[in-house]
């Protein structure tokens, strides 16, 4: 399925995430490192096994558990397929909770521009973006992601999109 994947590069690959997720995460890493334009679309078994992080670190466009809905489904697909990412929001928040258990939290609170900044980023917006609706330079913007990534000890523009919509969820 992998040379498939690589060789062909559709658009968009739903992936069953295995028992041991070995495999599937396997796939998803080197469809990442090869550069693939392929949107992928992970299916969790549940919240209680093994719950996919690194799939979310490795920038997995979508997240469904298995015993989603219909509806939830098709607006993973048609989110992931417009570009977005879609995170089932109970695998968000399990994968939420397992991150802040790998990280020590910070306790600095963001600055108003700064929470504007990562709500822009959680609405999947690039930084040339950002810059332009907020009316500061792209560098502004640059210096703004890394001071929230250090306060809020994130890596990633998706671990921060996590965050964001788990506080407003909350």
């Amino acid at each position: 399925m992998r040379d498939s994947l690589l060789r062909d590069r559709p658009t968009m690959a739903i992936i069953d995430f295995e028992d041991d997720g070995s495999s599937s995460l396997d796939l998803l890493r080197h469809l990442r490192h090869a550069q693939s334009p392929t949107r992928a679309i992970l299916f969790v078994p549940c919240l209680d096994g093994v719950l996919p992080i690194d799939a979310v670190e490795l920038g997995v466009d979508g997240l469904l558990l298995r015993s989603a809905s219909a509806d939830s489904v098709m607006h993973c697909v048609a989110t992931v397929a417009d570009g977005g990412q879609w995170l089932d929001p109970r695998a968000m928040k399990a994968a939420y909770d397992r991150m802040s258990q790998r990280h020590t939290p910070v306790v600095d609170p963001l600055t108003r521009r700064e929470r504007d900044v990562a709500r822009l980023v959680a609405t999947g917006q690039r930084n040339r973006v950002i810059a332009t609706q907020l009316g500061i330079s792209e560098g502004t913007v640059k210096m703004h992601l890394h001071n929230v990534y250090s306060k809020l000890g994130l890596e990633s523009r998706t671990q921060l999109a996590m965050d964001v919509r788990l506080r407003e969820n909350v």
